[in-house]
């Protein structure tokens, strides 16, 4: 018997010039209130403290993700069918990822995100575990328009999209509703895409959760980041992480807040932080079922199929372009 055949593994680089971590910090700090972009969190170490943090016993969101997709994934590979091209978008279930691939047996699976190195370590696991699956892995920023290489190697008959549940938790409102827009376009007429979403849960949860010290180190490092790559002179022992949950909003917001009064020097310029003054830094967005399947609606999408752990943690969505 001959050796089943090997998947292909290529990469592509359409990302954008990358704004300089400098002058997001000078912009973001000179704002009233201060914030410092999202995106700056995640180099690698913050990459590998965000995988750490979706492990933690008080984070629940992900292990009712991975029931979810354990239980039910027969049901989401027969709504999505077969001969098709997966996209996901980010990566922040790699296991998902695994079961939804090997369930599905897509022709192409093409990873997409901003970090290359993220891109290559998306793929070379996923090949590892699944070596027959053919790998398109691309760097681009998936949050803005997009032109896709052609595939005409694979006789596919529609494209698919996926994306797990910190993308979407990672978008307020309005920008869900671009990026959908974005992803409906991309996958054209008979195209379909699974979206985890985070649901409303107990407030308290949602605070031991994101305040847990693997929370405050991944929040923190961006302080320790700035030192390092920019010479800024913050003094790590004279902040502190901080996460609210805003239930009227449905978000949790992420802050550095400052110790103690203080002049913070960055690229030459200087910055005051009054006693308890905040940086925002990150928000994670949390949707009831109704409302998500609303805002996908208004996207361009036909909500189909929803799949919710039994403690009502997380949905699934199954989606089709309207």
């Amino acid at each position: 018997m001959s050796a089943a055949a090997q998947g292909v593994v290529r990469f592509y680089d359409l990302a954008p010039a990358p704004e300089p971590f400098l002058d997001a910090m000078l912009a973001g700090l000179g704002k009233k209130p201060k914030q410092i972009p999202p995106r700056f969190l995640y180099d690698s170490r913050g990459c590998e403290l965000s995988a750490q943090f979706r492990e933690l016993p008080e984070y629940c969101l992900a292990r009712a993700e991975m029931r979810i997709m354990l239980e039910r994934i027969a049901e989401m590979a027969e709504f999505l069918g077969n001969d098709a091209i997966l996209i996901e978008m980010g990566n922040g279930a790699p296991h998902a990822t695994r079961i939804l691939a090997a369930a599905l047996r897509p022709l192409l699976y093409v990873p997409l995100d901003i970090d290359p190195g993220q891109v290559r370590r998306m793929s070379e696991e996923l090949h590892l575990a699944l070596p027959w699956l053919n790998i398109s892995g691309i760097c681009a920023d998936y949050s803005k328009p997009l032109h896709l290489p052609e595939w005409s190697g694979a006789p596919y008959k529609r494209k698919l999209g996926y994306t797990s549940g910190p993308v979407i938790s990672g978008f307020s409102a309005g920008e869900a509703f671009d990026f959908l827009r974005l992803v409906r376009r991309m996958l054209g007429d008979g195209g379909a895409m699974l979206v985890g979403v985070e649901l409303k849960i107990d407030a308290r949860v949602l605070h031991a959760a994101y305040n847990d010290r693997t929370a405050a180190a991944f929040n923190l490092h961006l302080l320790a980041r700035a030192n390092e790559e920019l010479g800024a002179d913050f003094d790590l022992k004279a902040f502190a992480h901080h996460a609210v949950y805003d239930v009227a909003k449905g978000r949790i917001d992420m802050q550095i807040r400052a110790q103690r009064a203080q002049t913070v020097a960055i690229g030459g310029h200087l910055f005051d932080f009054e006693s308890g003054e905040i940086a925002h830094t990150a928000s994670a967005s949390k949707y009831a079922v109704e409302e998500f399947q609303e805002l996908a609606r208004e996207a361009g999408f036909n909500p189909e199929r929803v799949w919710v752990d039994a403690e009502r943690q997380f949905s699934i969505h199954g989606l089709s372009a309207a």
